[in-house]
């Protein structure tokens, strides 16, 4: 019991200050402003530039707006990967225990994230602790949704080697998304039901 109390008090320590400073409003804004603006310029200067390069002849249209997708894809990691560090870190502080969860037993971090997926109730001592996990959670879901769709931009590339293939992996991908989407909701629902 001593053993318990003592974790609980050091997550409790570590959770002061952690907070959710906008995490919504920089994801809105990211997929609002800057990916639209981005997967519209590189499909434009891919287009322009399989014109220029067929040379008054037929653009070979598949090749071209699969070499778009590509370049989306990859422009659309590289630029999530900065807007995460220059944006999206700065809507939250994390606190001083980059993992709260980590600090509990296994037991007790399932039983917080069961409260916080509103699957379950949360003690009134653990709240601070939870709020804190949710912050921390919603940070990482974040993060991955920052970079989840894409994929589905790499995987449409039906004139690569991998073909079809790849382009079955859309809806998986999309499914993914969806999920951390929901997770994201969830966790931004336990943050505003529990705010003092």
């Amino acid at each position: 019991m001593a053993k318990s109390h003592d974790r609980w008090a050091t997550a409790e320590h570590h959770s002061r200050g952690v907070t959710d400073n906008g995490l919504s409003a920089a994801l809105h804004t990211y997929y609002t402003r800057y990916f639209p603006a981005g997967v519209f310029i590189i499909m434009a200067l891919t287009i322009t530039g399989g014109y220029l390069l067929a040379g008054g002849g037929p653009v070979h249209w598949q090749r071209t707006l699969s070499l778009g997708a590509i370049l989306v894809g990859f422009a659309g990691l590289v630029g999530g990967t900065i807007y995460e560090r220059e944006r999206l870190a700065p809507s939250a502080h994390l606190g001083s225990a980059s993992n709260l969860l980590s600090l509990l037993e296994e037991e007790e971090g399932k039983a917080l994230m069961r409260g916080i997926n509103g699957k379950g109730t949360i003690e009134a001592e653990h709240l601070t602790v939870a709020r804190a996990v949710a912050v921390q959670q919603r940070k990482k879901t974040a993060s991955t949704l920052l970079g989840t769709p894409c994929f589905c931009f790499l995987f449409s590339s039906v004139g690569t080697p991998a073909g079809w293939f790849a382009v079955a992996l859309v809806p998986a991908v999309l499914i993914i998304t969806a999920v951390f989407i929901r997770d994201f909701r969830r966790q931004g629902r336990f943050l505003a039901i529990t705010a003092e």
